[in-house]
Parts: structure tokens; C-alpha cells; sequence
């Protein structure tokens, strides 16, 4: 009886088995996957696109409507990877479990190769906003900082402190006014100041995006100027290992930056995927060199690193994919010596004299004063993601250490005059949700700052200790038809501020803060012709006084000043309204225009008082925190690019323009970027024969002389206007099955002799002269 049992026992799960690979071979392994290849940027499809099925080792070829089909495909995750000429690869995870339609998209732009490209995105379930992008070829010079790279861009300008701190201003704002993100973690540092450049690795940068405008709903209500979001790594679960090296040198510090980047993904067992990604950056330069004499103590170092893990786990109804990230940034560097005097008949004295007082031989030794920052971010995030939506939940925490250097008697100079350590936590979930032509997301943060001077300076801090405590509600809905998108959003914020510091008679104080700020934003965007296309945004937003412009009194070590805030400054409360004409004419040429007006009330902004203070630590122009009623802001960004010969010859030009006014006042306010404009002529072929990535671009830039300032309350006039011409190339060839190139830049190309408005050292010295950059970079 037993061995009856056990033969029907197995000859039933013989059965079962047998019946199983029969329906496997017959019904599930005959499912079709069809699709077609997308243009990101614009939705156009395109042609003879390249889509490769990793896993099965199956290619085909995107016909000329851009659709491609498989077929005799079996249930499984695959990896769909997809290239087109003058494209970088992208890889996409498909789970496969019938009959699927699929939409892949590239990122077309990138085969642009002379500046940057406007970006209208109306792909549904992402931010409708006045948008730009950086092109990937920007990045393989490791030696620029985030500021230069911006700095291509129309209606974006560097604020500057000698020839190595950038950083950026998008249509007249600056610093707390915008928003930086790094990997989806907004930057928490000691933004406060104009010579305090963001602890940002650019070169680690794959992507980075620039909204105009305070439509950045979902990242803060102090976004008045607008958002830079930074995307530094990017799953990759490809299996072979992938990477980048590129380095750089420059003749007028002598300075050379490498930069390397590596990328393995593994393919686990029961739909189990893994990714590691790492990289880092390492850059030194020497003094800068002026076309007629050293620009003394202008040195820089950078180390910085970077690590993420990715995991990935399919299931048949919900993927799960979490991400762990840490990046380490260093950075050293001097400040202008020629900056520092010790009585203020020798300070008017420099500030009139037209070389600086203190030239020394060139050297990379990075003297006093000087200023150095450890910045630390580590960031946990998981996704959910289903047929009911998306939930991501985030935690992220940063660690900012500044110190500033002085020169100081009895051997004391390496004990630092200020010594600034922040941490940030920041706690947040979101949830996104799509239906038909509707998109909803929305999203809880809680953000909390705990700023320490460390103590054993020997001088009282510039800004004193204090707590944040900040509570965020966003959200915003999108809906699409056709070629006409809607989005509105909002976004509110409770900030208590607390504070630990000490007045004028030396007795300590504990004042506490509440503001509450708003932000409220509606966009539309609608394709009116195959030609014109028009984008609108119109925002509602508020800052609250950071602890500087409440509580700041005394030197500003780096900034080469003596600062005092007001403490019953009260928030900022502003309007802005910004459009976007594009014009396209096929692939010949293309307009893009973009005007905006805004108006805040209660600007506070750093006014010279055109005097001057003599410390135990030398004597310094003094600057003071002001609120006015009311400013206003016009001004316009506008890029034409032509091609007289497509794949060969490209023409472009740049404008911008703004007006900053005191309206209560009636005058125009220090610190506005003067006009400019800039003209490019380039040889350009995305491949010929062997050789890909070619150009060779001429730019003539134009600052314009800022008329429209008191020429009376400053230091010093307005500089004149001055013209730059420069030169930028790169070429790239393929050994073996790998990728290598190489380029020349020369900047200044005529060594001409200027300084900038924006240059807060312009008091003191002319900005960096001739300058050839040689660069190389190999893929793998």
C-alpha cells in the first residue's frame, strides 16, 4: 500500500511539473513587450535608437517613429538598456509579467556641445518650472567649481571673493535666498556669507538642474531666487564594472584636479538587485597670477569622497529600493592678503592704490589668513513603489565644521579666530500618485539645526549659538492634456529659532524667534504650435532672517569686514512672476526668452557704511544688515542658437539684464549684476570616422560697467566694463572598447586686466589673468 502511495505521489508531481514547463514553454515565454524611445527633454520619439535587453542578450533597433518590439519573452525583471548616437547610455528595470507596453527615455541634450540648453519639462508627475541644465561635457574638467559651471547659463552670475570662491546668483539672488540639493539632501552650511562657497564636489556631479524662479515647492520657502538640484549618484545595476577618470592643469596656478568614479551592480537571487557606486576628487592650485603681479595667499586644496549603496527587491505587486549615501568634502584655501591691513590710513590707502600692498613670490603654500571646511552628509532613503503610488521616506544628516585663520603673535596663529560646527537632522516622507492626467504629491519634513562656536578662539564669535527647529507641509497637483500642463502647489513652515549670545557689555542672552512662512505657486505650460512653446509661473514665497542678519557683530575674518545684524528684522515676503517664450525652428535654430518681475518686501541686504574699524585684529570696513520696504526686480534672460551647418557649425548668444530698486527709497541697490552678454562660434560633430564629442568653441563675453548704482555709498565706484575672450575644446576616440579624450581651454585669452562688481576683493586687486587648462578623461 505504502509503494502504491508514493508511486501516485510521484506521478502526480511529475504531472504538475511536466504541465507547468508545457504552459511556461507554450503560454508565458510567447508575452510581447512593445515600446518606443522618447526624447526626455522635448517627448519627441527617436529614430533608430538602440534598445538592448541585458539579461537575454537581445537587441533591436528603434524603426523611424522611434517604436521597437520583442517578442517570445518570458516573466522576469530584465534590464532594458538603451543608446543613440550622441546620447549617454541609460539603463531601465522592467518587471515583465505579460503582454507590456513601455516608454524609455534619453536624455538628447547632452549632444549639445557648445553651452547649456533650456529644458521645458512636461513629462507628468515631475515639477513644471523655468528649467536648465548643465551638459555632462562641462564636468569633465574637474578643477571648476559649482558657481563656474552655473555661470554658463543665462541670468545666473558668480558672487565672488578673489579668483577661488564662487558663488552662484540666479536673477540677483544669492545665498539663503537659494537652494542647493545634493543628492536630494538640501546643503546645510554656513551659506551666510558672500565668501562662503557651497560645499559642493561638481566634479562628482551626473547631473545638475537649475529652476528659475520660487516655484521650488517641495524643497523650501526661502527658495525666492530658485533651486539647484545636484544628482550625484544614480542606481546602476549593471554588472560589469563602469567608471570615469578625468583630471586637469592649469598654467596660472599651476593647479591640476583629478577626479575618478566607479559603478558594479550585482544580480542576486529571488529578484534581489545591488549597486555600489564611490568616487572622489582631489584639486590643488597655487597662488593666482594677475596679468601684472601675484595675487598673494590665493591657494587652494580640496579632498573630497563619496560612497552609495543601492538595493533593489521586485516583488509581484511592490518594488522596494533603498539607497544609503555618504560624501565627505574638504577644502582649504587662502585668502587674498593684499585684504588684511592693520590701520585704516594704510586700508584707504590700499583700497585707492591700484596694486596691492602685499605681493609676495608665487607659491602653493597657503598662508594666513585662511579659512578651511570639513562638511559630512550621510543620507538613508527607502521607496515603496506600487500601483496605489510612490512612498519615499528619507533621513539625512549633515555635519558643517568652518574655521577661519588669522596671523597672530606668540606662535598662536594655528588656534582658529572663529570655529563653527552645525548639524543638521532632516526627517521627511513623500508620497506621489498618478491617475490618468492627474498627479498628486505631497510631503512632511521636520528640519533641525544646532549651530556650536566651539570655544578657545580667544575673540567673540561674528555669529552666536543657536537652535532651528523647522516643521514643513508641502504639496502640489499636476494635470495634463494634450499639449496644454497645469501645476499648482503649497507650501507652509514653522521656524523657532533660538539663541545663545552675548551684547555689548559682555552678558549672555537667550532671545527666541517663530516666523512662519509660506510658499504658493501656479504654472501652466502649453506647446502653442510646432514651433512656439510658452511657460508661466507665478509664485507666492517668504524667508525667514537667517542668525547672521539677526545677531551678526564683529570681524568677518574671510570676508575681510566688520558686520552687524539687527535683530527685529522680521520675514521676507515676495512675488514673482516668470515666463517662457521658446521659439524652434527644426533643427536649425532655436529662441528662447525668458522675462520676469519681483517684487519682496522687507529685503534685507549687507550696506557698506563707508567707514571704518580698527580692532586688535587690524582695521575693516564695516557693512550693517538692512531691511527696506520694498524692492523691486525686472530683468531678462535671453539665448539664440543658430546652425548655419547642422553637425558642424553652431552660432549662439546670450543676454541678460536686471534692475534691483529700492522702491520705498527710490534708488537702484548695491550688489545688483551688471549686464551681460556673450557670443559663441563653434565647430561641432557628434562623431566623425573614429572620433566622437568634437568642438572647438570661441566665446566673447561682455560685462557692462553697473550704472545704475550710488556711486557714493561704497568704498569704491562701480569697475569699468571689460570683454573677455576665450577658447574651449575637446575630442574623444575609442581604445578598444573604451572611451578616451582630451581638450584645451585658455581663459583671458588677451590677459586683459579687470575687476568685477561682484568681486567683494575688487577693493583690493585685479582677478586672474591668462590661464590654459589642458584636461583628459577615459571612460571605462
Amino acid at each position: 500500500m505504502l509503494q502504491k502511495l508514493l508511486f501516485l505521489t510521484g506521478l502526480i508531481t511529475w504531472c504538475n511539473f511536466a504541465f507547468a514547463q508545457t504552459t511556461n514553454k507554450d503560454v508565458v515565454c510567447s508575452y510581447i513587450i512593445k515600446g518606443n524611445v522618447l526624447d526626455e527633454n522635448n517627448q519627441n520619439t527617436l529614430a533608430y535608437a538602440t534598445v538592448f535587453i541585458v539579461e537575454l542578450e537581445r537587441g533591436e533597433q528603434s524603426d523611424s517613429n522611434g517604436f521597437f518590439t520583442f517578442t517570445n519573452i518570458c516573466p522576469d525583471i530584465y534590464t532594458f538598456r538603451i543608446t543613440h548616437v550622441g546620447c549617454q547610455p541609460r539603463d531601465t528595470t522592467i518587471s515583465v509579467k505579460g503582454n507590456t507596453d513601455v516608454q524609455l527615455f534619453l536624455d538628447h541634450e547632452y549632444q549639445e556641445l557648445i553651452v547649456t540648453e533650456i529644458i521645458g519639462n512636461k513629462e507628468l508627475g515631475k515639477e513644471l518650472n523655468i528649467q536648465e541644465s548643465i551638459q555632462q561635457l562641462h564636468f569633465k574638467d574637474p578643477s571648476k567649481d559649482l558657481g563656474q559651471i552655473l555661470s554658463n547659463i543665462s541670468g545666473i552670475n558668480i558672487l565672488q571673493s578673489g579668483t577661488n570662491i564662487f558663488k552662484p546668483i540666479i536673477h540677483g539672488l544669492h545665498s539663503d535666498r537659494l537652494l542647493i540639493l545634493q543628492n536630494q539632501v538640501k546643503l546645510s552650511g554656513q551659506s551666510w556669507g558672500a565668501e562662503h562657497a557651497p560645499e559642493i564636489d561638481a566634479a562628482s556631479a551626473q547631473s545638475i538642474h537649475v529652476i528659475k524662479g520660487a516655484g521650488g515647492i517641495e524643497y523650501g520657502t526661502d527658495a525666492l531666487g530658485g533651486v539647484i538640484v545636484i544628482q550625484q549618484t544614480i542606481p546602476d545595476y549593471r554588472t560589469d564594472w563602469t567608471g570615469q577618470v578625468s583630471s586637469s592643469f592649469n598654467t596660472n596656478q599651476s593647479g591640476f584636479a583629478t577626479h575618478a568614479r566607479i559603478s558594479k551592480g550585482w544580480v542576486l537571487p529571488n529578484d534581489h538587485k545591488m549597486s555600489f557606486q564611490g568616487g572622489g576628487t582631489f584639486k590643488r592650485n597655487g597662488d593666482a597670477r594677475a596679468p601684472k603681479y601675484v595675487l598673494s595667499n590665493t591657494g587652494i586644496q580640496e579632498n573630497n569622497a563619496y560612497g552609495a549603496f543601492s538595493y533593489l527587491r521586485l516583488f509581484s505587486n511592490l518594488h522596494i529600493q533603498s539607497q544609503t549615501f555618504y560624501n565627505h568634502y574638504y577644502r582649504k584655501s587662502g585668502i587674498l592678503a593684499a585684504s588684511h591691513i592693520g590701520n585704516v590710513e594704510d586700508l584707504q590707502n590700499a583700497i585707492e592704490n591700484q596694486k596691492p600692498f602685499i605681493i609676495n613670490d608665487w607659491t602653493y603654500k597657503i598662508q594666513y589668513p585662511r579659512q578651511q571646511t570639513h562638511h559630512h552628509t550621510f543620507k538613508q532613503q527607502v521607496e515603496l513603489s506600487a500601483a496605489w503610488g510612490k512612498l519615499q521616506l528619507q533621513y539625512d544628516l549633515q555635519q558643517d565644521r568652518r574655521q577661519e585663520y588669522d596671523l597672530r603673535r606668540n606662535g598662536r596663529s594655528e588656534i582658529p579666530v572663529l570655529d563653527l560646527k552645525l548639524f543638521t537632522h532632516h526627517i521627511a516622507t513623500k508620497f506621489n500618485r498618478q491617475i490618468r492626467q492627474f498627479a498628486f504629491h505631497t510631503g512632511l519634513e521636520y528640519y533641525q539645526k544646532d549651530n556650536t562656536n566651539v570655544p578657545g578662539t580667544g575673540f567673540r564669535p561674528v555669529v552666536p549659538d543657536y537652535q532651528l527647529y523647522n516643521v514643513a507641509l508641502w504639496a502640489r497637483n499636476q494635470w495634463k492634456h494634450k499639449k496644454v500642463s497645469l501645476e499648482s502647489g503649497f507650501r507652509y513652515e514653522n521656524h523657532q529659532l533660538r539663541v545663545a549670545a552675548f551684547n555689548a557689555q559682555n552678558e549672555l542672552y537667550k532671545p527666541r524667534h517663530n516666523f512662519h512662512t509660506f510658499a504658493l505657486m501656479l504654472t501652466g505650460d502649453i506647446q502653442i504650435s510646432k514651433i512656439v512653446h510658452f511657460m508661466s509661473n507665478i509664485a507666492l514665497a517668504s524667508r525667514a532672517p537667517n542668525v547672521s542678519e539677526l545677531y551678526s557683530a564683529g570681524v568677518h575674518q574671510s570676508a575681510a569686514a566688520i558686520e552687524y545684524g539687527d535683530a527685529s528684522m522680521y520675514p521676507e515676503r515676495s512675488f514673482k512672476w516668470t515666463n517662457r517664450i521658446g521659439l524652434q525652428w527644426d533643427s536649425k535654430a532655436k529662441l528662447d526668452i525668458t522675462p520676469y518681475l519681483h517684487f519682496i518686501n522687507g529685503y534685507i541686504y549687507l550696506e557698506p557704511q563707508n567707514e571704518f574699524e580698527t580692532t586688535i585684529r587690524g582695521s575693516f570696513p564695516v557693512f550693517r544688515y538692512q531691511q527696506v520696504g520694498a524692492v523691486g526686480i525686472a530683468g531678462i534672460d535671453a539665448d539664440l542658437v543658430f546652425y548655419p551647418i547642422v553637425n558642424l557649425l553652431k552660432l549662439q548668444a546670450q543676454y541678460s539684464f536686471i534692475r534691483m530698486t529700492d522702491l520705498t527709497d527710490k534708488k537702484d541697490l548695491i550688489g545688483t549684476p551688471p549686464n551681460q552678454l556673450k557670443l559663441a562660434a563653434g565647430l561641432e560633430r557628434s562623431e566623425w570616422k573614429k572620433l566622437s564629442n568634437l568642438y572647438a568653441v570661441l566665446e566673447w563675453k561682455y560685462v557692462g560697467e553697473q550704472l545704475y548704482v550710488s556711486r557714493t555709498n561704497d568704498f569704491l565706484p562701480p569697475p569699468g566694463a571689460y570683454h573677455l575672450l576665450s577658447f574651449d575644446s575637446h575630442i574623444e576616440w575609442k581604445v578598444r572598447s573604451k572611451t578616451m579624450g582630451a581638450g584645451l581651454q585658455i581663459t583671458n585669452i588677451t590677459n586683459n586686466s579687470y575687476r568685477d562688481y561682484l568681486d567683494r576683493f575688487r577693493y583690493f586687486a585685479d582677478l586672474q589673468g591668462i590661464n590654459l587648462i589642458l584636461k583628459w578623461n577615459y571612460n571605462f
